[in-house]
């Protein structure tokens, strides 16, 4: 379940910037509002103590680093599961 959330939001991501970047405006407009789109929840999410983002490229690198430690996070859950299943039907087999 995990992954497939994880993989829908990156999917999400991607297209959004993709239309974004493919739009009918003018490639100054929409790089324009890509970043504005980018920097006002970057700025929200960052909270009272941490400053936001100043850039287009460092909320890019931020939310790309938070999408890739979520990424390893689940591959670290998947890895334990197999390995605990794996060691379950050893067991059961008795091999």
């Amino acid at each position: 379940m995990i992954r497939f959330l994880f993989g829908f939001t990156l999917g999400l991501v991607v297209g959004v910037v993709a239309g974004a970047m493919l739009a009918p405006a003018s490639g100054r407009e929409a790089r324009e509002r890509l970043k504005e789109a980018l920097e006002q929840p970057a700025a929200e999410e960052a909270g009272e103590g941490a400053p936001a983002p100043r850039s287009f490229w460092q909320a890019f690198r931020q939310r790309l680093a938070e999408a890739a430690q979520a990424a390893a996070e689940a591959a670290r859950e998947v890895e334990e599961e197999m390995r605990a299943r794996h060691k379950e039907l050893v067991k059961r087999d008795g091999k």
